[in-house]
């Protein structure tokens, strides 16, 4: 897996984003051929509530994001991805394609059990 060049120091991430981030990297390098590149953990610039800052009493981030504009990732690739990714997560995580289409295009993938 790839990252972005942020500031991650000092951030810990919940054991739930750890085993994401492996999945999605697997799954990512099956459709693509490529690494999945990072672009979102607990950095500035989400909204308050996100779960990339954790929840109330435990501020281990708990969602990943991953670029996914055009020139990583086709359409048929983000259904194969998609289906893949809800198959080997299960219900716990929410998965989300944020922004398709624009340059701000990414795969949002949260731990967030309703149970």
């Amino acid at each position: 897996m790839k990252t972005k060049a942020a500031n991650t120091v000092g951030m810990e991430l919940h054991p739930s984003i750890h085993h994401a981030a492996n999945v999605i990297d697997r799954v990512w390098r099956k459709h693509t051929g490529r690494h999945a590149r990072v672009t979102g953990l607990g950095e500035e610039g989400h909204s308050e509530r996100s779960l990339h800052y954790g929840v109330l009493g435990d501020i281990r981030v708990r969602a990943i994001d991953i670029d996914a504009d055009d020139s990583h990732v086709n359409a048929g690739q983000v259904a194969a991805i998609d289906a893949e990714l809800r198959q080997r997560l299960g219900t716990e995580y929410d998965i989300v394609w944020e922004h398709m289409g624009t340059q701000l295009a990414h795969l949002h993938v949260e731990y967030d059990p309703k149970g």
